[in-house]
């Protein structure tokens, strides 16, 4: 009873545990290199995009307002 190539299920439909045969190993990621260590990493380029993207989304707003305002009172 062969198992189908597609899904792995044999004729009784339980899928078998079968590894990939295309020779290709996936490496994972080491992780036991460095140990991390809290506050240790220099955050300035992450707070100066998150600065201007809070800039940019407020102005957006602001000029949204306007444009609504505008909107209401020119009878669009």
């Amino acid at each position: 009873m062969l198992p189908d190539p597609v899904t792995g299920a044999d004729e009784s439909g339980i899928a078998g545990k079968r590894e990939q045969t295309d020779g290709i190993r996936k490496q994972m990621a080491d992780h036991s290199v460095t140990e991390h260590k809290h506050g240790a990493m220099d955050i300035r380029v992450q707070e100066k995009t998150f600065s201007g993207f809070v800039r940019m989304v407020s102005w957006s707003l602001v000029i949204i307002f306007c444009v609504l305002v505008f909107m209401a009172l020119a009878n669009a």
